[in-house]
């Protein structure tokens, strides 16, 4: 199963603007788990915002900029990659 990380570190207008991937994302990619990496207080601001969209789950961008592993994704994967 595929795994796809978003991360969108500006405002909530921003993230917002950014949700219209994932519907296209889905599309491509129906069996794809989508994880959103923003900050935890827009996270939890937009979590239903967030799931309709199709994200399966929001992860803290702050984990993701300390390097550390967050929701089992590899703190070494460049931005922009997905596993497969």
């Amino acid at each position: 199963m595929m795994t796809i990380a978003l991360h969108r570190p500006g405002a909530i207008g921003d993230i917002l603007m950014g949700l219209n991937v994932v519907p296209e994302l889905h599309k491509r990619f129906p069996d794809a788990i989508i994880h959103y990496f923003c900050h935890p207080s827009y996270g939890e601001a937009l979590s239903p915002i967030l799931r309709d969209a199709g994200v399966s789950d929001w992860k803290s961008s702050l984990d993701l900029h300390n390097g550390q592993e967050s929701g089992g994704l590899p703190s070494e994967w460049p931005h922009g990659e997905t596993s497969h």
